[in-house]
């Protein structure tokens, strides 16, 4: 049995980790680029330069990159799982011996089968 990894699967999930470590590290640069020091500076408080919905922004950020690692992680954990069940169980035929084929079925109606020569028989 040989089980691979699909090209088109394999540069979705690098082409949507990228997107997601692109949007988690930008938006937090994003936040104090546009931030007014001498005002906030003014105001005082827990972090310079940061105010209440900075703050709220950046928590936000910080628990969903938080949950979505945790996510990854466990999906990760049973798809390693499932690989190592799978490789174990016997798929109950000779795979050495087999013959793979492809078809491809074109689009027309019963009707127009029918009238071919020796399709039903």
């Amino acid at each position: 049995m040989r089980i691979g990894v699909d090209n088109t699967v394999l540069g979705f999930a690098v082409l949507l980790s990228a997107v997601a470590s692109s949007a988690f590290g930008l938006a937090p640069a994003w936040f104090a680029a546009n931030s007014n020091l001498q005002a906030s500076l003014r105001e005082g408080g827990g972090r310079a330069g940061e105010s209440g919905n900075r703050r709220r922004a950046r928590n936000v950020l910080a628990a969903g990159e938080i949950a979505l690692a945790m996510v990854l992680l466990v999906a990760a954990g049973l798809l390693l799982r499932s690989f190592g069940k799978l490789m174990a169980v016997s798929p109950g035929f000779d795979a050495t011996a087999h013959c793979e084929g492809r078809y491809f079925a074109a689009a027309i109606s019963v009707f127009e089968a029918a009238a071919m020569d020796g399709v039903f028989g």
